[in-house]
């Protein structure tokens, strides 16, 4: 028992996760933070908890690590595992042909350079270390490491797992849990029976979970500054024809300023038509989120500025998300394989959610540009009772502010999303990297509790058993119990 059973090892980990429900700072403060960063929102617990134990970052540590490999050494008592870290060999499958489940074969080390495999005849074949060998699974090798040399003359059985059902143990084993409800922080907990392995699980989940959000911040600014870069261009030439309308009207006319009636009506309207434009961008913003909800296989992230809406940006990035794990298990299974269900489903919910959340925004923007139109028009009808030199220079003077103002508004963010850009961090902090809590020893007194009840009862029980079923007289007051005869 104690040679064989080997304790249990809880590894935990902490991190903080910046939630825009549990993290607020006063209104303005808030609104200010809000203005600087255009990237870095919030983000909400909970989701970031599933993001953690979600199949794709799982799946990248169970490769990273290659648990789904497992090599154990053959003694003369049992087989046991072999250090973490410290295996005499490596196997690197070079192309996959079939099921790697329940896969395992047995090789001896013969010397630093060469092996012998067990075939299935019971035979053995030697091979170079690095030769490609095939299969019925596929094309592999073995790459010896720096420890080779600790186990020449040594029996290893190699042991290959399916992946998904190595990711779906994995993902069943870590417990994800608030530390306080009031909290943003999170403690991430396995159980193995190597603790530095343990330890290695957490710390690439994170670094992963880290390293995913870094990319999606990265993509979505790239997308954003794109789409102001494009809008920029097409803004130098109408500012540019506008300030020269301006100036050919007043010199040709002779205008130079406007009385503060004017100019009142130029305030109201160059406001109005700020707030205007403002709508269409957004409203250009949501077209393209809807274009990209409806082109499936899309991975072409579309750019969010200006929605300041939560919800919709959580699941725009889980789309895309969803998108890329799809391509990625198509490109070692067809599209009819059954396993693919569950990712197109969740693909399609995900596209339906944000068609409503893009409906819903885009009902609220198109009531909102009714309303400035209307007011657009009450400005226009007081205009008309202006000279008409003057409310045609208001006209060309409003136009140009509202180019120059566009324009100097979109530098601006595309200056803070620049810096954005160079110092992206993930909203995560990890407060505690992983670590081994004290685990509960071996229990000392019940195998010796067992093995001396099991001695006392076996002798007892095969003596009476004897007892019960013999059929020969052994003494004669066998015969004075039973009968009369003396």
């Amino acid at each position: 028992y104690f040679k064989v059973k080997k304790p249990g090892y809880q590894v935990t980990a902490t991190l903080q996760i910046q939630d825009e429900t549990k993290d607020k700072a006063p209104g303005a403060d808030k609104a200010a933070l809000s203005e600087l960063d255009l990237v870095n929102t919030g983000k909400i617990v909970e989701n970031e908890m599933e993001v953690l134990r979600s199949f794709t970052l799982v799946s990248k540590v169970v490769y990273d690590l290659q648990l789904w490999v497992k090599y154990t050494r053959t003694t003369k008592l049992v087989k046991q595992d072999d250090p973490y870290k410290k295996t005499p060999v490596h196997f690197k499958l070079i192309q996959k042909k079939g099921d790697l489940g329940g896969q395992k074969f047995d090789i001896v080390i013969k010397n630093a350079n060469t092996f012998l495999l067990n075939r299935s005849n019971g035979k053995y074949t030697q091979f170079n270390f690095k030769d490609v060998l095939d299969n019925e699974f596929g094309l592999w090798q073995l790459e010896p490491t720096k420890d080779i040399n600790n186990y020449i003359g040594s029996t290893i059985t190699v042991s290959l797992g399916n992946p998904y059902s190595v990711v779906d143990a994995t993902q069943k084993g870590l417990s994800i849990a608030l530390v306080d409800k009031q909290a943003s922080t999170i403690s991430l907990t396995v159980s193995d029976n190597l603790p530095e392995r343990g330890m290695d699980i957490l710390n690439d989940l994170i670094s992963r979970y880290d390293e995913a959000e870094v990319q999606m911040k990265n993509n979505i600014t790239q997308v954003t500054l794109d789409f102001i870069n494009e809008r920029l261009k097409t803004l130098t030439g109408e500012l540019s024809h506008a300030e020269g309308q301006v100036q050919s009207y007043e010199s040709s006319r002779g205008v130079t300023d406007l009385d503060d009636q004017s100019k009142s009506y130029v305030q109201s309207t160059m406001e109005n038509d700020k707030n205007l434009n403002e709508v269409n961008v957004e409203l250009q913003v949501v077209d393209g989120i809807e274009k990209y909800a409806n082109t499936p296989g899309s991975t072409n992230v579309p750019s969010t500025l200006g929605i300041n809406d939560s919800g919709l940006s959580t699941l725009i990035e889980k789309l895309s998300e969803l998108q890329i794990e799809r391509d990625r298990m198509l490109a070692t299974m067809p599209e009819t394989n059954p396993m693919l269900d569950p990712v197109n489903r969740q693909i399609s919910s995900t596209r339906s959610a944000i068609m409503q959340n893009v409906r819903n925004i885009k009902s609220s923007l198109l009531a909102q540009k009714r309303q400035l139109e209307s007011y657009d028009k009450k400005y226009q009808s007081t205009i008309r009772n202006v000279p008409v030199q003057q409310r045609d220079l208001i006209g060309l003077k409003r136009d140009q502010t509202l180019k120059d103002n566009l324009y100097t508004y979109l530098l601006q963010k595309r200056e803070e999303l620049s810096v954005s850009y160079a110092s992206i961090l993930s909203n995560a902090r990890l407060v505690d990297p992983a670590y081994v809590l004290p685990v509960k020893p071996l229990n000392k007194y019940a195998p010796f509790l067992v093995a001396i009840a099991f001695a006392f009862l076996f002798p007892v029980g095969l003596i009476y058993g004897r007892n019960s079923i013999k059929n020969a007289i052994t003494h004669s007051r066998e015969i004075s119990q039973g009968t009369d005869v003396p």
